[in-house]
């Protein structure tokens, strides 16, 4: 036997006790197991820095498949957390890298370096609102394991399950987010996979949303064609844009970014 077909075996050997068929039940079992100096397979129980090639080469599973398996937070990566963090690190110096050098040749501002460096601050103390959307995606999500949903472990949604979420959104005003929030609610990725799957489903969404107030539309950052004509009627009865902005519930920078033009033909 040659030395690659020594490896290929070895790489697809099923250590013992797995695989491991039981999901994760808690929120800090699936922390505790991703927060491990080397993530470990619960196919074939061989330890790697990450899993995402391992996967699909070996086991020929995709990373959401492995993550609804075993009920892992989607919003973690199924990597240690050494090469997470050099990961976080080399994405952190590429942008000021970017940014300073546009910095040099004039193209930026020094405030926007300035900004960028903020952000980064701001996107790390963002990680409790994260956990507790990872934890909303964990409960709520959804399979298409015919096995598991045999085997009662996991929670499957119906239509009519989605069509609840419509109904929260059309009542209390809320965006999709805020309307999948709760363990009766399918999450919010289950929510547009469904969305994206069914055509007449997406019709209803589209309404749906069309009946959300601009505040509302605002929070989910998707202000659309109807609230660039009330802007720009508006602006053209000689408001301003703090009052404009006052008048629909959003703020002014949404304002000005979907008003084409001022009454001198420059833009806003």
């Amino acid at each position: 036997m040659t030395g690659n077909r020594i490896a290929a075996t070895r790489r697809r050997k099923i250590m013992s006790g797995f695989p491991q068929e039981t999901p994760f039940n808690t929120v800090e079992e699936a922390r505790a197991y991703l927060d491990e100096p080397r993530i470990t397979c619960l196919r074939c129980g061989k330890t790697y820095k990450g899993l995402v090639t391992h996967l699909k080469l070996i086991h020929d599973w995709t990373l959401d498949q492995y993550r609804e398996f075993y009920h892992l937070p989607y919003r973690k990566g199924l990597i240690c957390p050494s090469t997470a963090a050099r990961f976080s690190q080399h994405h952190k110096n590429k942008v000021e890298r970017e940014m300073l050098e546009r910095v040099t040749r004039g193209e930026a501002p020094w405030t926007q370096l300035i900004e960028a460096q903020k952000g980064q601050r701001r996107t790390a103390r963002h990680g409790i609102f994260s956990r507790a959307v990872s934890r909303q995606n964990m409960l709520g999500a959804v399979t298409h394991n015919a096995e598991a949903i045999a085997s009662g472990q996991f929670k499957t949604w119906k239509p009519e399950d989605y069509d609840r979420v419509l109904e929260r959104m059309r009542k209390g005003d809320l965006s999709p987010r805020e309307a999948c929030i709760g363990s009766d609610m399918p999450s919010l990725q289950s929510f547009h996979t469904h969305r994206e799957q069914d055509s007449e489903f997406s019709k209803r969404y589209e309404a749906a949303w069309e009946s959300l107030s601009f505040s509302a539309q605002s929070k989910a950052k998707r202000l659309g064609k109807r609230f660039g004509r009330e802007c720009r009627a508006l602006y053209g009865q000689q408001m301003s844009v703090k009052a404009i902005a006052e008048t629909l519930g959003v703020t002014q920078l949404s304002v000005r970014r979907h008003i084409s033009g001022n009454r001198n033909g420059h833009m806003v």
